[in-house]
């Protein structure tokens, strides 16, 4: 019997602490002590209304006076509080699973809460990067404070996975709150800091190109895309590798030692080489080197000596798929192919 209340008053001071950790292991804890103290309590019950039952048919049989057990250990009382104790097992059952439902349902809400708001902020950064406008200089001023800005919001998604693993951890599977996972957000994000970065070194290139009155447009356009084709990581430098092959598809190649040399000597001992410095080189080994008609005969010997050249001509020698895309826009178109001559005319004629 005290052991019963004592049980029941247990449940009655115990506490929540408002995790989904906490209230499962009251749970876990409760279920225990159905398949556990609850059951021994259930044994001896049985086993005491059974030995009762035997005392009182013997006392019958030779004739002596009835069994009355002590005051407060009657058979009604024993049944009164065993009847208290079920429905106190019973309302205990149903606080935690209230409580689980409840902490369920918040982490359901504080999920999207903040994925929605996530979102909201990213999508604010992807308009702003949109619409940036004025100079050179004043977009690449605001770009970088977009970039500055979305570095903030890391935080956000590392407290977004932080809640999404507490779902987890509460077996939540479903959220009606949101349309959002986590992956959904970290795969917009590394989209918007992708195009901030290609935004960036673009303004960056494009103040470094409007210097170089050296060159005409169709060389800058053509030194611009192979760099911007070569560089795999969007960071606006080239590493060593990169830079070799950007080299190679412009037609120019080394040897390891060659090369490791030019390296050192473009990068000034850095590791990876700048647009600027990578334009600067460029111009350095192609001026006065290749004049006009050169280039004519360059062209016609890719042509086959036809008086055209086609993309299947420039793709068997190699040509990057940038530089052969731009080529096919500017080029006037003749027959099968482009006009190489009159491409040729028009570009040095300025």
């Amino acid at each position: 019997m005290n052991n019963i209340k004592s049980i029941q008053d247990e449940w009655t001071n115990t506490r929540f602490d408002g995790t989904y950790a906490d209230a499962k292991r009251q749970s876990n804890q409760f279920v225990q002590y159905k398949t556990t103290q609850k059951r021994q309590w259930v044994a001896e019950k049985r086993e005491l209304d059974a030995l009762l039952g035997n005392i009182q048919i013997k006392l019958k049989t030779y004739n002596l006076a009835p069994y009355s057990p002590p005051q407060h250990l009657t058979l009604q009382e024993l049944d009164h509080a065993w009847n208290n104790l079920l429905l106190h097992e019973g309302d205990r059952r149903k606080v935690i699973n209230a409580k689980i439902r409840e902490i369920k349902e918040n982490l359901r809400v504080a999920f999207a809460q903040h994925a929605n708001d996530f979102n909201t902020r990213v999508n604010s950064i992807s308009k702003a990067l949109a619409s940036v406008d004025g100079d050179l200089q004043t977009q690449l001023d605001t770009v970088q404070r977009l970039q500055r800005e979305l570095e903030g919001y890391q935080s956000h998604l590392q407290q977004i996975q932080s809640v999404d693993d507490q779902c987890v951890e509460a077996n939540i599977e479903e959220n009606d709150y949101t349309v959002f996972s986590v992956d959904d957000l970290s795969f917009d994000y590394g989209l918007v800091v992708q195009a901030l970065q290609k935004k960036s070194g673009f303004l960056q290139n494009q103040m470094v190109s409007r210097n170089l009155t050296n060159l005409t447009p169709a060389q800058l356009e053509e030194f611009e895309t192979t760099f911007r084709h070569f560089d795999r990581d969007n960071s606006n430098t080239l590493a060593p590798l990169e830079f070799k092959a950007a080299l190679a598809g412009l037609g120019e190649v080394y040897t390891d030692a060659e090369f490791e040399d030019i390296f050192k000597s473009v990068s000034k001992g850095g590791a990876r080489v700048t647009f600027e410095q990578f334009i600067n080189y460029v111009i350095s080994i192609s001026k006065d080197e290749t004049t006009p008609e050169q280039l004519r005969q360059s062209f016609k010997t890719v042509a086959g000596e036809k008086p055209f050249v086609n993309e299947l001509d420039l793709r068997m020698c190699q040509i990057p798929q940038p530089v052969i895309d731009y080529l096919a826009q500017t080029m006037p178109k003749a027959g099968d192919g482009y006009d190489y001559s009159k491409y040729l005319d028009s570009t040095f004629s300025h």
